[in-house]
């Protein structure tokens, strides 16, 4: 999903269907600045993977202006934290900084089928035994939530993955079988990463909607 920058304010996500008819249109020009989650920073359209879209036109010299930290082109602080709070592996390591986007995609449901609170949410998965069953509501029923919410107040962002979050769950509780644990360490790892980005992209979207 792609950023595009207008008066030196991010709009987005969109793909690149939109971004075609956004060019079609003239809303945007080869020259527009573009950013997606792996870019080190902003770029012309033309210079990046979507310079397909305008093939044939031409780009002045003058249109690699670049913007150094895409998240400051964020509307909202809460936006601008989500992005930049990753970054932070290295100081907390990854379990806390997952939890702690647990926490933040409860926090962004106000009202949900279980009346679940997000301190709730997270403090019974430390409940030993019971946090077997309750995996299955803290990760498993998140996308279920936020995915309702989003559609309820047309938030533009891709669905979460429903059945990625059963998954991880479901490798959760197989960690217990010691003969398994380091191949299901190694999968329940990559999934929660791929998990926790599109969560962060979630909960980005939410909190740019409010403004």
């Amino acid at each position: 999903m792609w950023y595009y920058a207008v008066n030196n304010q991010p709009v987005g996500p969109i793909d690149e269907g939109k971004l075609s008819q956004l060019l079609a249109s003239h809303t945007i020009n080869a020259n527009t600045l573009v950013w997606k989650e792996g870019m080190a920073e902003w770029k012309p359209l033309a210079q990046t993977e979507l310079s397909k879209l305008v093939s044939g036109m031409p780009v002045p010299p003058d249109a690699a202006a670049i913007v150094p930290n895409p998240e400051s082109l964020l509307k909202t602080q809460e936006a601008r934290n989500m992005y930049d709070l990753t970054r932070w592996y290295k100081f907390f390591g990854f379990p806390l900084i997952f939890m702690f986007f647990l926490y933040k995609g409860w926090e962004a449901v106000p009202e949900n089928s279980r009346g679940l609170k997000p301190w709730k949410a997270l403090g019974q998965l430390l409940i030993p035994l019971f946090n077997f069953y309750w995996v299955f509501v803290a990760i498993k029923d998140l996308p279920k939530e936020l995915n309702a919410y989003i559609q309820k107040n047309n938030i533009q962002t891709p669905l979460l993955s429903e059945s990625m979050a059963m998954w991880i769950s479901i490798l959760v509780v197989l960690m217990v079988i010691p003969w398994l644990d380091f191949f299901v360490a190694i999968a329940l790892y990559v999934l929660a990463i791929i998990f926790m980005n599109d969560l962060k992209k979630t909960l980005i979207a939410i909190a740019e909607s409010k403004v």
